[in-house]
């Protein structure tokens, strides 16, 4: 298992899938899309996925609501 992962921004949980069943579910306001995009990332480079995000402010691109790795 690989712990936690330390963005500087976020402290991902990496371990959370394989113990809960599901990774990290991601809180999107007050984010940057930079921030949610590096975090989800960094979850789906290290979990099978998939990755929630939940309550995107409406103004964010809408780049951040779907993307693959």
């Amino acid at each position: 298992m690989s712990g936690a992962l330390d963005l500087g921004y976020a402290r991902v949980d990496l371990d959370r899938e394989a113990r809960q069943g599901l990774p990290e579910i991601v809180y999107g306001p007050g984010k940057q899309v930079t921030e949610i995009t590096g975090t989800v990332t960094a979850l789906l480079d290290r979990n099978t996925g998939p990755v929630l995000v939940t309550r995107i402010e409406p103004c964010l691109p809408r780049r951040t609501m779907r993307f693959s790795v």
